[in-house]
């Protein structure tokens, strides 16, 4: 098991929200900003499919060249068993932990 991260520049085009699938389309798909907050508590992934979900208005298409990026990082709190012993993955050794460090 481990954390899922998820790091943007965030500003006034931004929204990103975790809410069920069929919300997260349905504001995405006419372009509207999507719901500040999921008012669902935390649920199974079979459970009205949470999504973790960002998007840009990118304004009107013209000539310039648009480009946003997004870091999807997951954090496997212990990568392995070895002889019974549960193991860091090799980043938290090499960064010294810290997962700001990834994103």
């Amino acid at each position: 098991w481990g954390y899922w991260y998820v790091s943007f520049v965030q500003n006034n085009s931004t929204s990103s929200v975790i809410t069920n699938d069929i919300t997260a389309r349905s504001f995405f798909s006419v372009g509207k900003p999507f719901p500040s907050k999921d008012d669902q508590p935390s649920r199974a992934c079979n459970d009205n499919w949470p999504v973790l979900a960002v998007s840009w208005d990118l304004g009107s298409v013209g000539s310039q060249q648009e480009r946003r990026f997004v870091s999807i990082v997951y954090d496997q709190v212990y990568s392995i068993r070895y002889f019974g012993h549960n193991m860091a993955p090799l980043w938290k050794h090499k960064l010294g932990g810290n997962i700001t460090e990834v994103l």
